[in-house]
Order: C-alpha cells, then structure tokens, then sequence
C-alpha cells in the first residue's frame, strides 16, 4: 500500500508549477498573462518611441514593459509580509500619507482632537436610573423598533468623553 500527497495537485498553490509552452517560451499562466497586458499597454509609447527614435524601439520599449509587469505583478518584497511589489508600494504610499498620525481601527484621529479621559461605555454615564427604555419596550427581533422608545440621555454615548 502507497501513500501519496496531492496538497500541491489540489492545494491553494496547485497553478505555481504548471507551465505554458509558448513559441518555445516556458513560463506560467500569470506571467504569460502579465506578458499579453504588459506588451498591450506598451502600444502607444512604442509608437511615440518609433516616431522619435525610429525603428530600435520595437526592440527596447516592450521588452522594459514586460519586465516591469513581471517585476510589479509577479515578483513579491523580500521581507515582511512578501506581499507583491505593486501592493508593497502602495502601502509605502499610503504609510507616508498617514506619517505621525494615530489610528484607531484604521481610522486617523484628527490632528487637533484632545485626549479626554479614556472609559469603558459602561461608565461613560454614572446616574443611577432604572434599565434603558430601549430594554423595557424591546419587541421581537423580526418587528419593528418601538418608536415610543426614547433615548437615555440627551448627548450620545462615546468612548471618549
């Protein structure tokens, strides 16, 4: 009796082997595919290159568009999350935007907000009362909100205070 592994026949991975034979060119699906949109996006500067430089263009522009697909789309940074490289310099991009600047959640606090004294929701209003209306006139969860119900405070509750 044999036992064999199919994890890379099946797995999340199974496409990082297969290779495409084109006009003998061996290369996989992906770069194949960022090959065709990188030599298509490259259209109009070889024109405006064969126009200025004339015909060595053909030979130089597509080539450089090729290698900076593959290079963006297929290639991925040699440390951290090996993220893709277009992805590595978005997050760049986005890291100097945000420089010095405290998030929450993923969102900025503006610049000229005061830390206030940081409590729990439950302590954000210490006055002894009975149970909020919204608990008492509750309906089913499938009806509709009861419309008599009213808040319990005048200000909204917030984290900060």
């Amino acid at each position: 009796m044999s036992l064999y592994s199919l994890t890379h026949l099946t797995g999340r991975q199974r496409n990082a082997d297969r290779k495409i034979i084109i006009a003998t060119v061996e290369t996989s699906k992906a770069g194949f595919i960022v090959s065709i949109v990188a030599v298509g996006a490259s259209i109009l500067p070889t024109a405006i290159a064969v126009a200025i430089f004339g015909p060595p263009a053909l030979v130089i522009v597509p080539p450089l568009f090729i290698a900076a697909g593959l290079w963006l789309f297929r290639s991925r940074s040699q440390k951290g999350l090996r993220l893709p490289m277009y992805k590595t310099l978005l997050d760049k991009g986005a890291a100097k935007r945000i420089k010095g600047q405290i998030l929450i959640c993923g969102v900025p606090i503006p610049r000229r907000a005061t830390l206030g004294k940081l409590s729990y929701s439950s302590e954000s209003q210490k006055v002894a009362r009975k149970p909020s209306h919204h608990v008492e006139e509750a309906g089913p969860a499938h009806g509709i909100a009861s419309k008599t119900a009213t808040p319990t405070s005048d200000r909204p509750s917030a984290i900060w205070s």
